[in-house]
């Protein structure tokens, strides 16, 4: 079946056509945080709790915990292909290649997630593809402290989704 429209990936409430989800819930309030990956040169990226929006932000999952939190942040941003990898504070279209490189990420790496004046360190775990409408990988398991982080990939498609999978080490 060839299709006659194609999807908006940069709108989040497209990335789960299985699950219907109102992405802008009244009953959670919309926050936002920093986040600071310093192996690919991601620094002070904008986190927003809510939202659909990926061109603007990175977007975490709503009702999924927030950092320090038993449980884990969930946080969604866009890839394109890496030779257009630009995170730069000054690139004004830096949301829509942010996450291309976050599959690089080795076992150790840290990432920073800095929430109501404290900055949480999370130590890269794991990272492993799966199917787009897996959407176990939003669970909550709340006798740990993790952080999830997912992108389309390979970069630039829609094929898969990249899950990077860190841990909290310390507050």
């Amino acid at each position: 079946m060839i299709l006659d429209y194609s999807l908006d990936y940069t709108d989040l409430s497209n990335w789960f056509s299985e699950q219907s989800s109102d992405f802008t819930s009244a009953d959670y309030k919309v926050e936002e945080y920093r986040l600071d990956i310093p192996a690919i040169e991601i620094s002070n990226a904008k986190v927003r709790v809510g939202g659909t929006d990926l061109n603007k932000s990175l977007i975490q999952y709503p009702g999924t915990a927030l950092p320090g939190e038993p449980g884990a942040p969930v946080i969604f941003g866009h890839s394109v292909l890496r030779q257009f990898y630009n995170p730069s504070e000054k690139n004004p279209r830096r949301y829509s290649s942010i996450f291309s490189k976050i599959m690089t990420l080795k076992n150790g790496d840290k990432i920073y997630l800095t929430y109501n004046n404290v900055k949480y360190t999370y130590q890269v775990q794991s990272n492993t593809e799966v199917q787009p409408t897996d959407t176990f990988i939003l669970a909550q398991r709340y006798d740990v402290r993790q952080l999830k982080l997912v992108t389309c990939v390979p970069e630039g498609t829609v094929l898969r989704r990249g899950v990077v999978i860190a841990t909290l080490v310390k507050e």
